[in-house]
């Protein structure tokens, strides 16, 4: 018997993927076919196969539920509200960890297909995190790559050999999840909060809308906000630390799930 609590649930999922699906129409031709065919597992490759990122973003999901696709409408959301346009990829969703190397998710690249698995669908930040695999692999250049590197300290990229937070590729999702949609920022930032909010810039070129909202929200002295794309936005006063030409900057919503001092 379907309960008040599940008609709620699934009339909210059915806008979301109505929100995710309208969003894809603006970009170009989507697809979004619900299939229960299994995918054919291939290996992925070590580093990032050229993609063009001018092409129109088309999806493809798989063994979606009415909760996947209103999650997945909300991370799609975040990266417009970013202004971070998403590759081309089929999104396969798997009810054991199994498929995805017994992790939450997997982004995988190969000149045949890039795809993204999702084995631990309720976990809401997977989305996101996968998401931004894709976005980094179609959009950093080898030279932002290495300045990235040196930012955080780190020395290997996707190297299977050395641990989860040693990896260029690994930090890099969770920067930008974390820029995109993460907890919102503490009235005083750590010294890692602002190397992950420096780092995010570096790598998208924006200030990131957890950001934005810290600084549009309070009145924030000049000497306190902590990167150079912060400093043109006003906050809630009107007032700016620099010129506004920088460019246009994009606020961001659903401001939530990730501890920026973990």
């Amino acid at each position: 018997m379907i309960t008040r609590k599940t008609t709620v649930w699934l009339i909210a999922a059915v806008w979301a993927a109505v929100a995710l699906m309208l969003w894809l129409s603006v970009l170009g031709p989507s697809n979004l076919p619900v299939s229960i065919a299994e995918p054919v597992l291939v290996e992925a490759e070590p580093d990032a196969w050229a993609r063009d990122t001018q092409q129109q973003a088309r999806f493809t999901v798989h063994n979606a539920t009415a909760e996947d696709l209103g999650r997945l409408g909300q991370a799609v959301m975040a990266f417009a509200n970013g202004d971070l346009k998403l590759p081309a990829v089929d999104i396969w969703f798997h009810p054991d960890q199994e498929p995805c190397s017994e992790r939450h998710g997997l982004f995988m690249a190969t000149s045949e297909s890039w795809q993204i698995r999702i084995c631990s669908s309720d976990i809401e930040f997977v989305y996101e995190h996968e998401f931004a695999h894709a976005w980094v692999t179609a959009n950093v250049t080898d030279t932002k790559r290495s300045a990235f590197m040196n930012l955080r300290g780190l020395e290997h990229w996707a190297d299977r050999e050395v641990p989860w937070n040693q990896r260029g590729t690994e930090w890099a999702a969770v920067i930008i999840q974390q820029g995109l949609s993460g907890l919102p920022l503490p009235p005083v930032l750590s010294n890692e909060a602002k190397s992950r909010l420096k780092s995010y810039e570096l790598l998208t070129g924006r200030v990131a809308p957890a950001l934005l909202e810290w600084i549009t929200g309070r009145q924030v002295p000049c000497s306190d906000r902590p990167t150079v794309l912060s400093r043109p936005i006003a906050d809630r006063t009107g007032r700016t630390c620099a010129s506004s030409s920088v460019g246009k900057l994009h606020a961001g919503k659903n401001l939530e799930r990730i501890d920026w001092s973990a």
